[in-house]
């Protein structure tokens, strides 16, 4: 069997093959004849717009968004580290200033303050007695004091009685005269008191003394003392005794007579007391039974006494301090200073308990409401880390984070326009009060470090109660850097730029040209041109 194709089969296939490729150009043939071509667009010539030089107002503005935050915002702190005892306030809550917010344990209890109050005000009370039983001794003098107020008692006693001169004569009250007889009889029992004191010491450094009814005597600083022809003084112990200058005795022991312990200092000066009052019982009983003319007579008198007393003890004083003694001074100053380390210890201890006690508190340095509480009882609390936030909310003002490029364009006092972002009708006025360092000034009048406080603030004009603006609100600020009058100016688009040269190109008629310029300040909207341009000149877009 033969596999070649046959001699009719090579004649058939290319006849076939010629007839579909006639048939195919016939279709492609009626097809370019019926086809439309298509038209090529006319081209459109652009018309560059163009600018007229005006002349008017350029203002420079730098605008930026800031929030309501207090003029006066603080956060508070422990300075010192530790366990945090109680936390008393929450969010919101208002403070008084003073008030205390936060405090850790510190081991000290009222009791241990208490007690510490309490040795110090007996420190303080045992330093006054020292110094009443020593005569209130200063620089190694006795104190006038005694007849000093003798005189102005006499001085007062005298003026009343000139007063009542020309009234009806005063009748004897029968409870002047009671006084008088109490007081003599406080004293009468003063001076047997001090009498069994001084027996009791063993009559420790005292002779007697007989003839003290016929003796001159004054008190100076709460002791007797007679009155010699020079004018010297001798202290006298009691109306039976003299002391003896040279004899050593213990100032502090305590002698009881009649069931008071008293020492010797202590009885006298009830003995000097009783005879004070005595004595102004029987000037009160004395004026009451006398006429008025006698009762300024009496004033005079009296008053003559009290000045010459005063002048007698004034002539007296080198004599005193002769008599003191130079060890006994000695004794008493050092024993004086025993009593202000006393008090100065005492001192020291309470001021110690109170700085402990403060640094483990947190108190409103200012009256206001918390904003921010970071604590929790029981917890740990970190010296100088931000325990709470405490703000004044009745004084708001802008707070804005500004980037350095806008700060270097600003200056604290710079007034500014104010608007709330919610509601642009509501038009507020203000000034920049405080740039971030190294901007501005720094200043601590807010209770802030502003230091570290980063945030341009800006001050308002206007009441926020009167509007719907509260704390938190966002609102944009507008701030004049420039202002120019009646200059001319472009649109910003209008100035071309080529290698730091700034040119425009102007329209004179059918030419064109480029003119070079110099601009002043320049806003979002237009351009100050100093120099080559005038007024109504037209010029092309780039």
């Amino acid at each position: 069997m033969s596999f070649y194709p046959s001699t009719i089969t090579r004649q058939v296939v290319p006849l076939v093959v010629l007839t579909l490729l006639l048939a195919g150009c016939a279709r492609s043939a009626a097809q370019a004849v019926d086809a439309t071509p298509t038209p090529y667009p006319t081209p459109v010539i652009s018309i560059k717009p163009t600018y007229k030089v005006a002349l008017g107002e350029v203002v420079r503005v730098l605008e930026f968004s800031a929030r309501l935050a207090p003029v006066v915002e603080q956060e508070l702190y422990f300075k010192i580290g530790g366990r945090i005892q109680s936390v008393l306030v929450r969010n919101g809550d208002k403070v008084e200033v003073g008030q205390l917010l936060a405090s850790l344990e510190t081991g000290t209890s009222n009791v241990d303050l208490r007690r510490s109050e309490i040795n110090l005000e007996v420190a303080k009370l045992n330093r006054e007695l020292f110094m009443l039983q020593t005569n209130e001794i200063s620089d190694g003098k006795p104190n006038l004091s005694y007849y000093e107020k003798a005189l102005r008692d006499a001085d007062f006693a005298l003026v009343k009685a000139q007063q009542n001169s020309e009234a009806d004569d005063l009748s004897t009250s029968g409870s002047t005269k009671n006084a008088l007889s109490a007081a003599g009889e406080n004293e009468k029992k003063a001076q047997e008191h001090l009498i069994g004191v001084q027996k009791g010491l063993g009559g420790c450094g005292y002779t007697a003394n007989p003839a003290f009814k016929h003796l001159n005597t004054v008190i100076v600083g709460g002791r007797t003392y007679s009155v010699n022809s020079d004018l010297s003084l001798s202290l006298v112990t009691d109306p039976d005794t003299l002391r003896d200058p040279n004899a050593k005795c213990d100032p502090a022991r305590r002698v009881t007579v009649d069931g008071v312990a008293q020492t010797e200092q202590e009885a006298l000066d009830a003995y000097n007391g009783a005879r004070e009052r005595t004595r102004q019982a029987q000037i009160a009983y004395s004026q009451s039974g006398m006429t008025n003319a006698m009762a300024l007579d009496n004033a005079k008198e009296a008053r003559d006494d009290a000045a010459r007393d005063l002048k007698i003890a004034q002539q007296g004083l080198n004599q005193l301090d002769m008599q003191v003694g130079e060890a006994d001074l000695l004794e008493a100053q050092v024993y004086l200073k025993m009593r202000d380390y006393d008090v100065e210890l005492a001192q020291l201890v309470l001021d110690e308990i109170n700085a402990r006690v403060e640094t483990a508190q947190v108190k409103a340095p200012f009256k206001g409401t918390v904003l921010s509480v970071y604590i929790v009882p029981d917890s740990s609390a970190v010296a100088f880390k931000t325990a709470l936030v405490l703000a004044d909310l009745t004084k708001l003002e802008a707070s804005a984070n500004l980037i350095s490029t806008e700060l270097e364009e600003l200056e604290e006092g710079l007034p500014v326009k104010i608007a709330a972002v919610g509601a642009p009708a509501t038009a507020l006025t203000g000034e920049i009060r405080k740039l971030p360092y190294p901007y501005g000034k720094v200043s601590t009048n807010t209770g802030q470090n502003e230091t570290q406080d980063t945030s341009t603030r800006v001050s308002l004009n206007e009441d926020l109660s009167t509007t719907d603006l509260s704390l938190g609100d966002l609102v944009r600020v507008q701030v004049v850097l420039e202002k120019r009058a009646s200059v001319l100016w472009l649109p910003p688009q209008a100035i071309r730029k080529f290698e730091g040269r700034r040119f425009v190109v102007v329209q004179d008629s059918d030419a064109q040209r480029r003119v070079d310029v110099r601009i002043g300040i320049t806003s979002d909207d237009r351009v100050e041109i100093l120099e080559g341009l005038e007024v109504g000149q037209i010029v092309l877009a780039p």
